[in-house]
Formats: structure tokens, C-alpha cells, sequence
């Protein structure tokens, strides 16, 4: 009985730890999909969708539809690659391709309006509207954080 109830007990621990971290996305409707997860996801955002790919399944979004995704419990991200190629001139992000695909998050995961200008076969951004904060910002599939001071 004793060894019965201490398997319950454990069980009942996990369980508890799985739901500790959970990924919530928010729709622009207000509707909302939480995702209990026992690890993080895969989560990619290309050709203006956004997937999600965990050990037991796949779910894809349209982008435009996301308004916010959050992670809530500790989450320990951590293996985030930072391969770009842009480059920052004072408030200027700079991207060395035309017309790349770029989409911005706040921190909290709120999209950001954001209108690049295209000069001379660069995508430059500006974040001068924006305020102090951290933004991830999505390049053609890419992601990279930054800081605004």
C-alpha cells in the first residue's frame, strides 16, 4: 500500500511539473490555444505562418491571425543561434536583401506594426517609435532579440 501511494505521490509530482510550463497563443478574436508541455517546443515562423512542434504534435498557424504567444512557468529557453547578417546604425536595423520578410514582438509577444524601407537593395528598419524595451524580431524566418535603450 505504502509503495501504491508513493507511485501515486510521484505521479501526481510530474503530472503537476508538465503543467507548470504551458505555451499560450492569443488570436486576434481573443480566442486562445494552450499547450501543456512536458519540453519546450520547436516553434518556427516562415512564408507567414507560425508552427508548432512539440514530441506528440504539430499545429500551424496563420500569422496574421497570432496576436500574442506567451510561455507561462519556467521555460529555461536557452540554444537561441544568432547567425544573421544585420547589421544597427544608431535606430536602424539593417538587412543586406530586398524586400526581406520581417515581423515584430514585444517581449510579452504582442506583433508590432512596423514598415521597413527598402534603399539600395537593403531592407532597413527604424525603431525610433518604439519604445525602450526588448523585441524579438523576425527576418525571413529568422529570429534575433534585441534590446532598445
Amino acid at each position: 500500500m505504502r509503495k501504491t501511494l508513493s507511485i501515486l505521490i510521484l505521479f501526481c509530482c510530474l503530472l503537476a511539473k508538465a503543467e507548470d510550463k504551458s505555451l499560450i497563443i492569443t488570436f486576434s478574436d481573443n480566442t486562445t490555444q494552450t499547450f501543456v508541455l512536458s519540453s519546450l517546443p520547436q516553434i518556427s515562423m516562415v512564408n507567414d505562418k507560425m508552427t508548432v512542434t512539440t514530441n506528440s504534435t504539430m499545429a500551424e498557424y496563420d500569422l496574421y491571425k497570432v496576436k500574442t504567444f506567451t510561455f507561462s512557468g519556467i521555460t529555461d529557453i536557452q540554444n537561441i543561434e544568432d547567425k544573421t547578417s544585420i547589421k544597427t546604425e544608431g535606430d536602424k536595423i539593417i538587412i543586406p536583401e530586398a524586400n526581406a520578410r520581417i515581423r515584430v514582438f514585444a517581449i510579452d509577444g504582442k506583433s508590432i506594426s512596423i514598415t521597413p524601407i527598402q534603399i539600395n537593395g537593403q531592407t532597413i528598419i527604424s525603431l525610433y517609435t518604439l519604445p525602450t524595451g526588448i523585441y524579438i524580431i523576425n527576418i525571413n524566418g529568422k529570429s534575433v532579440k534585441i534590446s532598445k535603450q
